[in-house]
């Protein structure tokens, strides 16, 4: 019966591959993508001999990263302060990469709730609105304070 089953997947998995080769043979080639795709515009411009016209894109789409010496210190204490689980169920860097996320959600109406949900554990533990107000504020201060 496993065989069967392996037989079958192993066959359709196959037949849709067999259709794309079948349209490359008709069709022109594409280009292919040049060495310097995805480098920042920095190595393009210089590349091509030109000045670079604006910054290289962010690679991590507006997420802060995560804060160093005292403001991750800071950061971490005041966690502890609401309540010592948000850093020690969790652990240290997870509690730091729910903060660098916070950032995108804080000038929302949603920023209780999307703390509510990032930093809680569904029903093991859920974040009460007073800590979800709590946690954004220390968000805003040690991680993101520009937001």
């Amino acid at each position: 019966m496993r065989i069967r089953t392996i037989a079958v997947l192993a066959a359709a998995l196959a037949l849709p591959l067999t259709a794309c080769a079948a349209e490359e043979d008709t069709a022109e080639p594409e280009a292919k993508p040049s060495a310097t795709v995805g480098a920042p515009v920095e190595k393009e411009a210089e590349d091509s001999g030109e000045a670079a016209s604006s910054p290289p894109a962010k690679v991590d789409s507006g997420i802060p990263k995560g804060p160093t010496g005292q403001a991750r210190t800071g950061y971490l204490d005041a966690l502890r302060a609401i309540d010592p689980w948000f850093v020690d169920d969790k652990g240290e860097e997870d509690a730091i990469d729910n903060g660098r996320n916070q950032c995108s959600s804080l000038d929302g109406d949603r920023a209780v709730w999307s703390a509510q949900k990032r930093f809680g554990k569904g029903p093991l533990r859920e974040v009460t609105e007073a800590e979800a107000k709590k946690i954004n504020e220390a968000v805003r201060k040690y991680i993101c304070p520009n937001s």
